[in-house]
Protein backbone atom coordinates (compact mmCIF):
# COMPACT_ATOMS: atom_id res chain seq x y z
CA UNK A 1 0.00 0.00 0.00
CA UNK A 2 1.48 3.29 -0.60
CA UNK A 3 2.16 6.02 1.34
CA UNK A 4 -0.24 9.24 1.56
CA UNK A 5 2.44 11.44 0.04
CA UNK A 6 2.75 8.56 -2.77
CA UNK A 7 -0.36 9.05 -3.80
CA UNK A 8 -0.62 12.71 -3.60
CA UNK A 9 2.59 12.71 -5.55
CA UNK A 10 1.30 10.29 -8.41
CA UNK A 11 -2.24 12.56 -8.76
CA UNK A 12 0.19 15.91 -8.52
CA UNK A 13 1.92 14.05 -11.60
CA UNK A 14 -1.51 13.31 -13.25
CA UNK A 15 -2.26 17.12 -12.64
CA UNK A 16 1.04 17.95 -14.42
CA UNK A 17 0.32 15.26 -17.43
CA UNK A 18 -3.22 17.18 -17.79
CA UNK A 19 -1.77 20.76 -16.93
CA UNK A 20 1.15 20.01 -19.98
CA UNK A 21 -1.99 19.01 -22.71
CA UNK A 22 -3.91 22.22 -21.28
CA UNK A 23 -0.45 24.05 -22.19
CA UNK A 24 -0.28 22.75 -25.59
CA UNK A 25 -4.22 23.17 -26.15
CA UNK A 26 -3.84 27.23 -24.96
CA UNK A 27 -1.40 27.85 -27.38
CA UNK A 28 -2.22 26.03 -30.16
CA UNK A 29 -5.96 27.96 -29.76
CA UNK A 30 -4.32 30.79 -29.28
CA UNK A 31 -2.73 31.04 -32.53
CA UNK A 32 -5.60 29.77 -34.02
CA UNK A 33 -7.86 32.19 -32.56
CA UNK A 34 -5.76 35.02 -33.45
CA UNK A 35 -5.37 34.16 -37.29
CA UNK A 36 -8.73 33.23 -37.52
CA UNK A 37 -9.97 36.75 -35.74
CA UNK A 38 -8.02 38.49 -38.23
CA UNK A 39 -8.85 37.10 -41.34
CA UNK A 40 -12.33 37.39 -39.92
CA UNK A 41 -11.54 41.35 -39.49
CA UNK A 42 -10.47 41.60 -43.31
CA UNK A 43 -13.69 39.80 -44.13
CA UNK A 44 -15.31 42.34 -42.17
CA UNK A 45 -12.78 45.39 -43.79
CA UNK A 46 -14.03 43.55 -47.68
CA UNK A 47 -17.62 43.53 -47.16
CA UNK A 48 -17.15 47.41 -45.42
CA UNK A 49 -15.18 48.94 -48.34
CA UNK A 50 -17.52 47.18 -51.54
CA UNK A 51 -20.59 48.68 -49.79
CA UNK A 52 -22.60 46.15 -48.57
CA UNK A 53 -25.72 46.63 -46.29
CA UNK A 54 -25.27 45.72 -42.66
CA UNK A 55 -28.50 44.03 -42.83
CA UNK A 56 -27.27 41.47 -44.75
CA UNK A 57 -24.15 40.61 -42.89
CA UNK A 58 -23.79 37.30 -41.23
CA UNK A 59 -26.45 36.32 -38.94
CA UNK A 60 -27.79 40.02 -38.60
CA UNK A 61 -25.02 41.32 -36.94
CA UNK A 62 -23.66 44.64 -37.42
CA UNK A 63 -20.02 45.78 -38.49
CA UNK A 64 -19.29 47.39 -35.46
CA UNK A 65 -20.71 44.19 -33.55
CA UNK A 66 -18.35 42.01 -35.13
CA UNK A 67 -15.82 43.93 -35.47
CA UNK A 68 -15.99 44.30 -31.17
CA UNK A 69 -16.05 40.91 -31.22
CA UNK A 70 -13.08 39.81 -32.96
CA UNK A 71 -10.93 42.41 -31.81
CA UNK A 72 -11.66 40.83 -27.93
CA UNK A 73 -10.90 37.47 -29.10
CA UNK A 74 -7.49 38.66 -30.50
CA UNK A 75 -6.51 39.88 -27.03
CA UNK A 76 -8.27 36.66 -25.68
CA UNK A 77 -5.99 34.62 -27.96
CA UNK A 78 -3.08 36.18 -27.17
CA UNK A 79 -3.26 35.76 -23.36
CA UNK A 80 -3.92 32.06 -24.13
CA UNK A 81 -0.88 32.11 -25.79
CA UNK A 82 1.32 33.69 -23.39
CA UNK A 83 -0.51 31.23 -20.39
CA UNK A 84 0.41 28.43 -22.12
CA UNK A 85 4.29 29.22 -22.43
CA UNK A 86 4.04 29.94 -18.99
CA UNK A 87 2.18 26.99 -18.27
CA UNK A 88 4.36 24.55 -20.06
CA UNK A 89 7.78 26.56 -18.90
CA UNK A 90 6.41 26.19 -15.11
CA UNK A 91 5.51 22.38 -15.30
CA UNK A 92 9.17 21.84 -16.95
CA UNK A 93 10.96 23.37 -14.11
CA UNK A 94 8.34 23.20 -11.21
CA UNK A 95 9.65 26.34 -10.70
CA UNK A 96 7.14 28.00 -8.04
CA UNK A 97 7.61 31.52 -8.96
CA UNK A 98 6.74 30.36 -13.10
CA UNK A 99 2.97 28.76 -11.57
CA UNK A 100 2.35 31.66 -9.83
CA UNK A 101 3.06 33.95 -12.94
CA UNK A 102 0.96 31.88 -14.38
CA UNK A 103 -1.82 31.26 -11.86
CA UNK A 104 -1.88 35.68 -12.36
CA UNK A 105 -2.00 35.59 -16.43
CA UNK A 106 -4.62 33.07 -16.36
CA UNK A 107 -6.29 35.05 -13.70
CA UNK A 108 -6.05 38.11 -15.86
CA UNK A 109 -7.24 35.90 -18.85
CA UNK A 110 -10.46 35.50 -16.73
CA UNK A 111 -10.79 38.97 -15.58
CA UNK A 112 -10.73 39.97 -19.14
CA UNK A 113 -13.25 37.55 -20.74
CA UNK A 114 -15.28 39.05 -18.22
CA UNK A 115 -14.62 42.57 -18.46
CA UNK A 116 -13.91 43.50 -22.02
CA UNK A 117 -17.17 42.57 -23.40
CA UNK A 118 -18.40 45.47 -21.11
CA UNK A 119 -15.96 47.49 -22.51
CA UNK A 120 -16.64 46.55 -25.96
CA UNK A 121 -20.39 47.04 -25.71
CA UNK A 122 -20.98 43.28 -26.14
CA UNK A 123 -24.80 42.69 -25.12
CA UNK A 124 -24.50 39.19 -26.27
CA UNK A 125 -22.75 37.69 -23.29
CA UNK A 126 -23.63 34.23 -24.67
CA UNK A 127 -21.18 34.42 -27.48
CA UNK A 128 -18.43 35.18 -24.78
CA UNK A 129 -19.21 32.60 -22.50
CA UNK A 130 -17.71 29.75 -24.36
CA UNK A 131 -14.43 31.66 -23.59
CA UNK A 132 -15.46 32.04 -19.71
CA UNK A 133 -16.47 28.68 -18.25
CA UNK A 134 -13.28 26.83 -19.61
CA UNK A 135 -11.11 30.01 -18.00
CA UNK A 136 -12.74 29.93 -14.69
CA UNK A 137 -11.97 25.76 -14.51
CA UNK A 138 -8.29 26.14 -15.98
CA UNK A 139 -7.76 28.34 -13.05
CA UNK A 140 -9.16 26.06 -10.42
CA UNK A 141 -7.75 23.39 -11.75
CA UNK A 142 -4.01 24.79 -11.87
CA UNK A 143 -4.69 25.83 -8.24
CA UNK A 144 -5.17 22.27 -7.35
CA UNK A 145 -1.87 21.89 -9.09
CA UNK A 146 -0.15 24.46 -7.17
CA UNK A 147 -1.63 23.05 -3.81
CA UNK A 148 0.03 19.65 -4.29
CA UNK A 149 3.19 21.30 -5.79
CA UNK A 150 3.89 22.57 -2.37
CA UNK A 151 3.06 19.39 -0.46
CA UNK A 152 5.31 17.44 -2.15
CA UNK A 153 7.77 19.54 -3.34
CA UNK A 154 10.39 18.21 -1.22
CA UNK A 155 9.63 14.54 -1.37
CA UNK A 156 12.07 12.66 -3.34
CA UNK A 157 9.06 9.93 -3.76
CA UNK A 158 7.76 12.36 -5.76
CA UNK A 159 9.17 10.92 -8.75
CA UNK A 160 10.68 7.67 -8.25
CA UNK A 161 7.82 6.01 -6.68
CA UNK A 162 5.24 6.92 -8.94
CA UNK A 163 5.42 6.28 -12.91
CA UNK A 164 2.40 7.19 -15.43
Amino acid sequence: MKKPIVKKACFCQTLEKGARNGAIGNIFMGVLGTVASIVTLGFIGSYYLTGQSEEKFILGFSYSMLTKINVFLIFFSIFNIIAGWLMLSAIKTRDHKKMILMLISKILTLMMSVIMPVLFGISNYWLIAPAVIPTALEVYSFLSLYSYYIEVKNESQFITECKI
